[in-house]
Order: C-alpha cells, then sequence, then structure tokens
C-alpha cells in the first residue's frame, strides 16, 4: 500500500503601506502629517526637531502649570495690536498722542519710540517716549512732517509700528512790549536818569521788556527807528557810551542798551552786560537777532539820560519804534 505524503506550502504575503496622519487646517494655516505623540524620544527633520516629555492630551481646556500653559487646538503665537497714532500742531509745536498698545502670548510692552521724518516712509528719527503715549516736538520749522510709534518689547526690540500721521508746520512769529509809555522824571547835571514806568530812577534800572519768538529757519531780526529827545528846538544828544553805568554826568546824552536773558543775540555797542549804550536816531537800527528758531526769548530794555548846564527847560520827548522780521 502506498501512502502519498503530501506537503502542503502556505505562503503567506503581508503588504504595508504608508499611511498619513489627517492634516490639520484652519483658515490661516495648515499642519501636514501631524505626530500625535512622541512617546519618550524625539521627531527630526533637517530643519528642526521634537522633543518628547511623554504624551499629553488636552481637550477643551487649557492645561497649566504654575510655569508653562498648554493651550489647546492648533499652535496659538504671540500677537501685538498696535495703538492708533494722532498728532497736531500748535504754533511751531508738534503734538504726538497714541493709544496704549496691547499684546499676548508671552509678549510684554516696556515702551515706545516716537520717531519724526520730513518725508513720507521716512528716514525717521526716534526718541524714546518711554511708557508715555504722548510726545511733542518744540520750535519747529515750518514745512511738512511725519510721524509714526514703535511698540517695543521687554529688551527694547521693535514688536509693531503704528500709523503714520503727517501734520503741517505753519509759519509763525510772536512780538510784544511790555510797556510802551516810559518817563525818566526830572533830569539833572549832577548825574544820570534811566526811564521807568514809574516816572524815573537814578540807578540802573530796565524801562521794559521785549519778548520774541519764532519757527523760521533763520530766526529773527529786531529793528527800531525813531528820533533823539526833543523839546521844541531843543534836542538831548544821541550818545554811544562803552563800559559805564552812567555815561558823563553834566553833558547832553541819550542812549539805550538791552540785555538778553534767553538766546537773543544784542549787538555789542548795546550790550547791557558790557555796560555798552548806543542811539542811532531816525535811522533803523538792528538790537536784537537769532540765527534759528526759537522759544519766546526776553530782552530787557535799559534807557539812559543826561542833562547838560544849558539844555533849556522843558519837556523832552520821543517816539520809538520797534519792528520785528522773520527770515525764512
Amino acid at each position: 500500500m502506498k501512502r502519498a505524503l503530501i506537503a502542503a506550502i502556505i505562503i503567506m504575503y503581508s503588504f504595508s503601506t504608508a499611511v498619513l496622519a489627517k492634516d490639520l487646517t484652519s483658515t490661516d494655516f495648515i499642519v501636514r502629517d501631524p505626530v500625535i505623540g512622541t512617546g519618550g524620544g524625539y521627531q527630526s527633520s533637517g530643519s528642526f526637531k521634537m522633543y518628547s516629555a511623554g504624551n499629553l492630551n488636552i481637550s477643551g481646556d487649557n492645561g497649566s502649570s504654575a510655569s508653562y500653559k498648554g493651550r489647546d487646538g492648533f499652535l496659538q503665537f504671540p500677537e501685538v495690536i498696535p495703538g492708533t497714532l494722532g498728532a497736531s500742531t500748535s504754533g511751531s509745536t508738534i503734538i504726538a498722542t497714541w493709544t496704549a498698545s496691547t499684546a499676548t502670548g508671552g509678549f510684554n510692552i516696556s515702551g515706545y519710540n516716537i520717531g519724526i521724518a520730513t518725508a513720507s516712509g521716512g528716514p525717521y528719527t526716534y526718541t524714546f517716549a518711554s511708557t508715555a503715549l504722548t510726545y511733542s516736538y518744540f520750535n519747529q520749522t515750518p514745512g511738512d512732517y511725519y510721524l509714526i510709534v514703535q511698540t517695543l518689547d521687554a529688551f527694547g526690540n521693535v514688536i509693531a509700528v503704528s500709523n503714520e500721521m503727517h501734520v503741517t508746520v505753519q509759519e509763525t512769529i510772536t512780538f510784544s512790549i511790555s510797556d510802551n509809555v516810559l518817563s525818566f522824571g526830572p533830569l539833572t547835571i549832577s548825574g544820570p536818569r534811566y526811564a521807568t514806568t514809574t516816572g524815573g530812577s537814578s540807578s540802573v534800572t530796565p524801562a521794559h521788556t521785549i519778548s520774541a519768538s519764532t519757527n523760521a529757519s533763520n530766526g529773527y531780526t529786531i529793528n527800531y527807528i525813531g528820533g533823539t529827545l526833543t523839546s521844541g528846538a531843543a534836542t538831548i544828544s544821541p550818545a554811544t557810551v562803552s563800559g559805564s553805568s552812567t555815561g558823563t554826568a553834566g553833558t547832553n546824552q541819550f542812549a539805550l542798551s538791552l540785555l538778553s536773558t534767553g538766546i537773543a543775540s544784542v549787538p555789542t555797542t548795546y550790550d547791557q552786560t558790557s555796560q555798552n549804550w548806543n542811539f542811532a536816531a531816525n535811522t533803523l537800527a538792528t538790537i536784537a537777532s537769532t540765527s534759528g528758531p526759537s522759544a519766546v526769548a526776553t530782552l530787557n530794555a535799559y534807557y539812559l539820560a543826561n542833562a547838560a548846564t544849558l539844555d533849556p527847560a522843558g519837556t523832552y520827548s520821543t517816539t520809538l519804534t520797534y519792528e520785528i522780521t522773520a527770515n525764512y
């Protein structure tokens, strides 16, 4: 009896295919083939490496500790919303104001830089404004200006930029005299008299103040014109006095002097600091000037008179006209 030995060979085939994770998407970005769990190791590519510390599942709420927070959903990024910048002018001053910037996701706002330029888009010159929400530029020359505000993080890095604002500074000039009626009182041959608003003085005293300002690129010039003191046909002679507060007693003298308390420059012949006096009768003469824009500068004006023995009695007077010219 023959027996047949039958050997069955079962061949098994195993097929494998790559299964990609489902993409995670939103209206703003897509995460391709995300790794759901790292399982204690790390995943890497040529440009990044993701380390694991066990798997973390977050569903519906944020998971947090004292030092970190895990947020559910898609990755969340820091965001800064810059404040809105506004600007205005007041004479030659530019006033910038802005609302506070807001930040989320780890950014801390430490302050602001205010930038100014003479052309849209810059280049800007920046000034650190700390945490203030306003900044003023004084004594600006006439023209167009453009401003922006940078928001800074805790390290001083720029993390947001505001809208740009445009303002125009108009040409301006101011001029005033504190009093326009002065008196020497009785003139004598024994010593000088100084004009005041209260009847004159025998001591060196300022008569009134002259104030001026401008945003003109080349400053301003102040001139005067007028005649010397007269009484009918009699006159008090215009004088030039150098280095003396009194002039020469018993001689016929009339002169003025100025002391600048600001940036205005006074010609040497009129400079009270050096005790110099001068008067140019019926001639337009310069008594003060600036070379650039300036805030309000004040000049103290002094008037000196000496009488001679043969000067006839009478009431001596004159009218002086002061004018200012802006140099644009």
